[in-house]
C-alpha cells in the first residue's frame, strides 16, 4: 500500500469524532490546507481539528521501511504540545497499535468543558492508555494553530506553508 494510503488507514483508526470539529475563525490559512505531506511522500500531517478555546489536534504519520501514527494535541494559547505515538510498525523492531485506546482517551478529554481540560492531564491519560507521550512547549507555531488561532502565536516563529 502506498504511504498516503497507509497513512489514511492509520489516521482513520484514531477514531476522532467529526462532531468535535468546530468552525475555525476566518484567516488566510485553513485547517484543510494543513493536511499535507511534509517529507517527500514518507511522512505528513492529517486530520487537523479545532476543538475550541485554543485546542487543536492533528495526526502525524510516517511510512518508509516502517510506519507510525502520532496524535498531536496543542493548546495554542498556552503554547503547549502533547505528542502520543499510538501506532508503530517495524520501527526499532517494535510493532503496536494503541489508536483505539488513545482515541477514546482523547475524545473523552475533549468532551469536557474547556475550563476542565488540562494538557498535562491529557498527556498522563494517554501514557496510561499505553501511548508513548511527550509533553512540552511549542517551539514554533503549528499549522493548526496558525489556521484556527492566528492571534495566539505570541513570540513563536510563525508557521509557513511550504
Amino acid at each position: 500500500m502506498s504511504g498516503t494510503g497507509h497513512a489514511k488507514a492509520g489516521v482513520a483508526g484514531l477514531g476522532l469524532a467529526g462532531a468535535l470539529l468546530c468552525a475555525a475563525p476566518a484567516s488566510a490559512l485553513t485547517l484543510a490546507e494543513c493536511e499535507r505531506t511534509t517529507h517527500i511522500s514518507h511522512g505528513g500531517e492529517a486530520d487537523h481539528m479545532d476543538h475550541g478555546d485554543g485546542w487543536v489536534s492533528w495526526t502525524g504519520w510516517w511510512e518508509q521501511e516502517g510506519s507510525y501514527a502520532e496524535l498531536h494535541v496543542a493548546q495554542c494559547r498556552d503554547h503547549r504540545l502533547a505528542v502520543s505515538r499510538l501506532k508503530e510498525e517495524r520501527i526499532a523492531d517494535r510493532t503496536f497499535d494503541r489508536r483505539r485506546a488513545g482515541g477514546e482517551v482523547f475524545e473523552r478529554h475533549m468532551r469536557r468543558s474547556t475550563p476542565l481540560r488540562a494538557i498535562d492531564e491529557l498527556a498522563e491519560q494517554l501514557t496510561a492508555a499505553g501511548g508513548e507521550t511527550r509533553l512540552g512547549p511549542l517551539l514554533d507555531e503549528p499549522c493548526a494553530c496558525a489556521a484556527a488561532y492566528p492571534g495566539a502565536r505570541g513570540d513563536l516563529p510563525p508557521f509557513e506553508l511550504n
